[in-house]
């Protein structure tokens, strides 16, 4: 099969497929596929690269690529993306793309992608916002009794939070200070009830023994006048 892979755990498959020496890792696959050391960078590390094609060589020679068909969509980071996916976003009322007027140097059209950003926050609107609406909606500016303009919305909102639970658990002291206070309120007006009737005990003691005096008083005028 003519297809060469050097040392180095590499594997080639196809007529004239090659993976040159010195590269480790790395698959070529297909007829004149290749993997050169140039075609290693640096972030490659030694987990090599899989080619289904050649690129352009150093003498000039024509580079070489194939379509990878019949791709699954990817699902996680690191799984390839097929058309299909990388095509879901599309013209619209918020979307707009144009092709440039050349290709670049590789003949590949540049697209360039325009996005219309009117949103409003307010309900039902589905516009697209910018970061200076967000910025507008939720920022302040002047400083407040516990949020301050150069703080962020997380840093207002840390500062609001630590005030609501000083309120809140100062309420919960006073309540249970109102609880003790009504307590006491209640014994000092049970005692108050006990001190009325005593009075009235008292009272009613005191108009016998002013009657009582009254008698004395008078059998001793009576004996008085004998």
């Amino acid at each position: 099969m003519h297809a060469t892979a050097g040392y180095g755990q590499n594997m080639a498959l196809g007529f004239y497929a090659s993976v040159a020496s010195g590269v480790t890792n790395s698959t070529a696959l297909g007829y004149g596929s290749q993997v050169t050391k140039r075609d290693i960078l640096q972030s490659d590390g030694s987990d090599g690269v899989v080619s289904v094609g050649k690129s352009v060589g150093q003498s000039g020679e024509k580079g070489m690529t194939r379509r990878i068909i019949n791709v699954k969509d990817g699902v996680k980071a690191t799984d390839a993306a097929n058309v299909s996916q990388l095509t879901e976003l599309k013209e619209g009322e918020h979307i707009s793309i144009t092709d440039s007027a050349t290709p670049n140097e590789k003949g590949q059209t540049v697209k360039t992608i325009s996005v219309k950003v009117d949103g409003e926050i307010k309900p039902g609107n589905t516009g697209i916002l910018s970061g200076g609406t967000v910025y507008n909606e939720v920022h302040v500016d002047q400083d407040g009794n516990y949020i301050k303009a150069d703080n962020t919305v997380a840093g207002n909102l840390k500062a609001l939070d630590s005030k609501v639970k000083t309120n809140a658990d100062n309420i919960e002291k006073n309540g249970k200070a109102i609880d003790q206070n009504k307590a006491r309120i209640e014994t000092n007006s049970n005692n108050i009830q006990k001190n009325g009737q005593a009075i009235e005990q008292n009272k009613s003691r005191i108009e016998t023994n002013s009657k009582n005096i009254e008698v004395n008083s008078k059998a001793i005028e009576q004996n008085s006048s004998r």
